[in-house]
C-alpha cells in the first residue's frame, strides 16, 4: 500500500485544525500516500504555511492548488479529485483539515472495502 492512495483535502481558513490533522497524518499512517490540498483562498496563513512545508519526506508527494477566492467545497473536491486521478491511484481518501484519526484508520478502511 503506497502510491496508490491519494488523500485529498480541501481547506479554507483553517489553519490551526489543518496543523493539527497533519500531526494526527503523521502519528496514525504506517505507510507513504500522495497528499493533494485545495486551499479555497484562505486568509489565514493557509497559503503561506503550505509554500513553506516540509514534511521531511513522510508524503510520497504533495500537490497544492491555491484559488484566489472561496469557490466551495464541491469545486474543491473536484479539483482535488482531478488531480488525484492524474495518478491513478487505487484508493482515493477525502479529510477534511479538522478531524482525529484513531491508529491504523487508513489500513483498516481499505481492508473492510477490500473485503467487501
Amino acid at each position: 500500500m503506497s502510491s496508490d492512495i491519494v488523500l485529498m483535502m480541501v481547506t479554507y481558513n483553517r489553519l490551526d485544525l489543518l496543523k493539527k490533522t497533519l500531526d494526527h497524518l503523521y502519528t496514525t499512517l504506517k505507510t507513504k500516500i500522495r497528499l493533494v490540498v485545495v486551499d479555497n483562498g484562505s486568509i489565514d496563513g493557509t497559503k503561506e504555511f503550505w509554500e513553506n512545508y516540509s514534511d521531511n519526506g513522510f508524503f510520497e508527494s504533495i500537490d497544492l492548488i491555491f484559488l484566489k477566492e472561496n469557490k466551495g467545497i464541491a469545486i474543491g473536491r473536484n479539483l482535488a479529485l482531478k488531480k488525484a486521478n492524474e495518478y491513478n491511484p487505487n484508493w482515493y481518501v477525502t479529510i477534511d483539515p479538522d478531524v482525529e484519526m484513531p491508529e491504523g484508520w487508513l489500513e483498516e478502511s481499505i481492508d473492510i472495502l477490500s473485503a467487501n
